[in-house]
């Protein structure tokens, strides 16, 4: 909850611009959580790697491409 109230905050001070790098920040954390996820496709622990897998396929594997493109598009900015 605090996490929204601050982003609201700073949202509301600049609402154009606030929103659109909000917006783009999400592409980021997309880009991390597909990493984590690939990441631990790989696990030593049979039951873990089986529930990444799960969700690689069901979440990731179609959108990769998609992912990594706005996150490349997002990194060329800075």
């Amino acid at each position: 909850m605090f996490e929204a109230d601050v982003t609201a905050h700073y949202i509301s001070q600049q609402p154009t611009e606030g929103s659109r790098q909000y917006i783009l920040f999400r592409r980021v954390l997309d880009t991390q959580q597909m990493d984590s996820c690939a990441k631990h496709r790989r696990s030593h622990d049979a039951g873990w790697r089986e529930a990444m897998e799960l969700i690689w396929e069901r979440q990731w594997a179609q959108r990769e491409q998609e992912v990594r493109s706005g996150y490349n598009e997002v990194r060329s900015r800075i």
